[in-house]
């Protein structure tokens, strides 16, 4: 006969996952925790709520209100995760939205792109808010008609910082420049230790393909020229 095991796997199943359940502790630990206690494994993954809140968790999601039990909740999720992995929407709407050939990102509903400047020769960015279940059922386009670049290179955008970056290169110059702009009116962004920043001269093209970048949090992350470079935007710190 073997000893009852003390601390948490010596509790009765019933009390374990009411813990377990009620997020007392962190979803990664017990991810951790059963990699390597297979006792653990065993007893989680005949937990319906654990299941669901592990998947919620494995794709970055948190739950919402609902009337739905937890197995038709996770239902809805793995079907998404597998409508997202095969390109198998439910529905799909064609929306006409006019851009010039250029960098272009989508997030969040919200889409933006390079356009056509007010002087020849010159780019802008519009910001165009996309229907949505919320009561936004048409397109709002938003194009501030005061600022344009003779080139825009790459941009990124995050909407649920107000944030826009993006590179501009001028061709007489031959200087690039990173950009941190708020996203609707781009003005320098107020978080950011500095809203434009130089990154090199002497190379590039009006259409030049090798430049890219992304945001994360606080990161931005450029790729130019083979080289890739990430700072922190709030603190103008260079982690790479």
């Amino acid at each position: 006969m073997h000893p009852r095991p003390y601390g948490l796997l010596g509790l009765p199943t019933e009390i374990f996952l009411y813990i377990v359940e009620s997020q007392i502790i962190e979803c990664q630990d017990l991810l951790n925790c059963m990699l390597v206690c297979k006792h653990l494994r065993d007893v989680l993954e005949d937990s319906m709520l654990w299941t669901y809140q592990r998947e919620l968790e494995r794709d970055g999601l948190i739950d919402g209100v609902s009337t739905l039990t937890t197995a038709a909740k996770l239902e809805t999720l793995l079907d998404r995760r597998r409508r997202w992995r095969d390109f198998d929407p439910i529905s799909v709407e064609t929306l006409c939205i006019p851009f010039d050939e250029g960098p272009c990102s989508l997030v969040g509903g919200v889409f933006a792109r390079v356009v056509r400047g007010p002087d020849p020769g010159t780019y802008g960015i519009a910001v165009a808010l996309l229907p949505n279940t919320c009561g936004n059922d048409h397109i709002r386009d938003i194009l501030p008609d005061s600022y344009s670049w003779k080139s825009v290179q790459a941009l990124a955008i995050d909407p649920a910082q107000d944030l826009l970056a993006f590179l501009d290169w001028d061709p007489l110059t031959r200087k690039c420049h990173l950009n941190i702009k708020t996203l609707f009116a781009q003005e320098p962004h107020p978080s950011a230790a500095q809203s434009r920043i130089a990154l090199s001269s002497g190379r590039g093209h009006l259409t030049d393909r090798e430049s890219d970048m992304k945001l994360g949090s606080d990161l931005i992350a450029v790729h130019k020229h083979n080289k890739t470079r990430v700072w922190n935007w709030k603190t103008g710190v260079i982690i790479w």
